[in-house]
């Protein structure tokens, strides 16, 4: 496990986001995670749903659930899980560059 030599707090979280906001962007897009790749054929953008979509099955999310996101980034699980699901999200992050574009 890697483990830094001082304490991090949430404003170092959200310093890092913001710092490389651009760079992430356009790597991952929306969606700051990996995705899952079933043929493994799909497009980056399909695995990421893909993936959520699996957690979502497991997880056994559906209309009217409700979840809390942590660290939502850009909130695009977020989203998927409304519109998809029918579940009521409320998606927490504490860097305000994923903050503006969700909700700007």
């Amino acid at each position: 496990m890697i483990a830094s030599s001082h304490t991090i707090d949430s404003s170092d979280v959200a310093d890092h986001y913001d710092e490389l906001d651009q760079f992430y962007r356009e790597i991952w897009g929306e969606h700051i995670h990996h995705g899952l790749w079933l043929a493994g054929s799909e497009s980056s953008a399909l695995a990421v749903v893909q993936l959520v979509q699996l957690v979502a099955e497991k997880a056994r999310i559906g209309i009217g659930s409700h979840v809390c996101d942590i660290g939502c980034g850009y909130g695009a699980a977020a989203r998927l899980l409304v519109r998809q699901m029918g579940a009521k999200v409320t998606a927490i992050t504490v860097s305000p560059s994923p903050t503006s574009s969700f909700f700007g």
